[in-house]
């Protein structure tokens, strides 16, 4: 344990204040020990407290150590962001050429126009064409099909789960849309952006098959699922023009409702 893990024990809460486990209520006794989480310093049993992860790096911790619940996917989120959710095996690949760069840019260690053009160029060479930056998804097109990127295996792989979870993915754009509509009863809006030929029409396709996938399966939204599907490429064949860096370029604004 090094000396920044020495010192967060300052900040765990006392043995003496907890009687019982956090997370069963169990009493604790001779033989129901007290157990501190190594992230949160809260007071759990052996059987609540049995998951062992690797800590951030700058918490001191020298291996992998006993977290609760609450707190796995906190660390799951931010080793995501950071990049270094691999096992480390894996991470120890990276020299060999296993580098995939960061996951969100927030996390660079140095935030400049050429420090996000490495990472997207890292990733764009391992055909991880989407990466964070905050809120923001950004994409680069492959200008190619990547095995197993929008199958249909991969949306529901993104179904219920949250942006810690799971690599960058347009379909974790439109989850993130679908649980605010209907668990919080939030309208929802999401602005495409990008210059002629980035993708900006594949990726409205990509959101509104992820919507029609997850939602009811009702009659009525059976129906408006067609019409919004179906109107793409009778759109594009009015409104789409070569241009000398599409073949197939949308010559128009598009608004869904």
């Amino acid at each position: 344990m090094g000396d920044d893990a020495e010192a967060r024990r300052e900040h765990w809460i006392p043995d003496d204040r907890v009687s019982r486990c956090e997370a069963c209520n169990a009493g604790f006794s001779l033989f129901k020990r007290k157990h501190h989480c190594r992230m949160c310093g809260h007071i759990f049993c052996d059987k609540c407290l049995s998951t062992k992860m690797e800590l951030p790096e700058e918490m001191g911790y020298l291996k992998p150590e006993k977290v609760c619940q609450k707190c796995i996917p906190v660390i799951q989120g931010a080793r995501r962001a950071a990049g270094t959710h691999e096992k480390p095996a894996d991470r120890k690949n990276k020299a060999a050429g296993g580098d995939k760069g960061v996951e969100d840019m927030v996390m660079l260690s140095s935030i400049s126009e050429d420090g996000i053009a490495k990472n997207l160029e890292v990733r764009y060479k391992r055909d991880l064409i989407y990466t964070y930056i905050g809120a923001v998804l950004v994409s680069v097109n492959p200008f190619k099909m990547i095995q197993g990127l929008y199958d249909e295996s991969t949306l529901f792989e993104y179904r219920g789960k949250y942006a810690y979870e799971l690599p960058p993915h347009v379909y974790m754009v439109a989850e993130q849309m679908y649980r605010n509509m209907t668990q919080e009863n939030e309208s929802q809006c999401v602005i495409i952006s990008g210059e002629s030929g980035a993708g900006k029409t594949e990726a409205s396709k990509k959101i509104m098959q992820y919507f029609a996938a997850v939602s009811g399966k009702g009659s009525d939204v059976a129906v408006v699922k067609d019409v919004i599907l179906q109107s793409n490429p009778l759109l594009e064949a009015f409104g789409n023009a070569k241009t000398i860096r599409n073949n197939n370029s949308s010559r128009f604004g598009k608004y869904m409702e």
